[in-house]
């Protein structure tokens, strides 16, 4: 009898240890992209038992019963190298139970540290025998990836040329720096590309012709000024000589007759003298 007790005692204590191991089906659905089933908690494919260290997670960030994928998915459970979200399509956590599984085009599985996600190609845009995420210049061939001043950047970057208008010519070379040409004609053999002698020559074009249009208009007022004055003057002139000279003029209406005013003065004086001697000549005899 006390056997039996034992026994039923030893029973019940491994049905206790053994009850939180017991698979959780309802679990399954509650990590995204779980293409595991109860694998991903057990090691037995059929779930119970012994867990996985991802299952040995999920059980310490329980939210009720269920799996906490909130707390999950930033933890590395198997210790790849990988987080949980990582592992299983969700990198940021921003799943949550009942939506739709993330994209994803590789999971693995993150209770197993030999499963991991499969490396991306590496990409050597160059092709210089270096990666991209390696290479200290990837757009430039630069193999022996020197450095000299240390500072990241490969020597063969820092010291491209500068082509500011894109047309694959260096600035240092090209005829037209500013004006993409990557033809570089230059018709006269000027040394400047015939797409900036346009631009030049338009723009001098344009200046000459007000130049010229300024001078034009300048010399007709001049002119028109000039004839003005010189026919004034010399009409002026004629009039002059004709009253002098008492010649004929075109424009006096007098036949040659007008007197001066300085002639009208002298009259009048003369005339004032004789009436005055008269006049004292006249009280004398009186």
């Amino acid at each position: 009898m006390q056997r039996l007790s034992v026994l039923v005692l030893a029973l019940l204590g491994l049905a206790a240890l053994a009850a939180p191991a017991e698979a959780r089906s309802f679990r399954v659905n509650q990590i995204p992209n779980n293409t595991f089933g109860c694998a991903l908690c057990h090691v037995s494919p059929g779930g119970g038992g012994m867990r996985t260290s991802f299952g040995e997670d999920v059980l310490a960030n329980l939210n009720g019963d269920d799996a906490d994928w909130s707390a999950l998915f930033d933890i590395d459970s198997d210790g790849d190298g990988f987080t949980n979200g990582e592992e299983l399509g969700d990198p940021e956590g921003m799943w949550s139970i009942g939506d739709p599984n993330p994209a994803a085009e590789i999971t693995s599985h993150p209770g197993q540290a030999d499963d991991t996600p499969e490396p991306p190609e590496p990409v050597d845009t160059d092709g210089d025998g270096v990666n991209d995420d390696e290479d200290n210049c990837p757009e430039v061939d630069n193999p022996d990836q020197a450095d000299s001043n240390g500072d990241g950047v490969g020597d063969a970057c820092e010291h491209l040329p500068s082509d500011h208008d894109e047309d694959n010519v260096n600035d240092e070379i090209d005829n037209c720096p500013e004006v993409a040409n990557p033809v570089q004609e230059d018709s006269d053999g000027d040394g400047i590309g015939d797409a900036c002698d346009d631009e030049a020559n338009n723009g001098n074009n344009a200046v000459n012709n007000n130049v010229n249009n300024n001078a034009g208009n300048n010399s007709a007022g001049n002119n028109s000024t000039g004839n003005n004055s010189t026919g004034n003057n010399s009409a002026g002139n004629n009039n002059a000589n004709n009253g002098a000279g008492g010649g004929d003029s075109s424009s006096s209406d007098d036949d040659g007759c007008s007197v001066t005013p300085g002639q009208k003065s002298a009259s009048s004086l003369f005339l004032a003298l004789g009436a005055l001697g008269l006049w004292m000549v006249r009280r004398r005899r009186a």
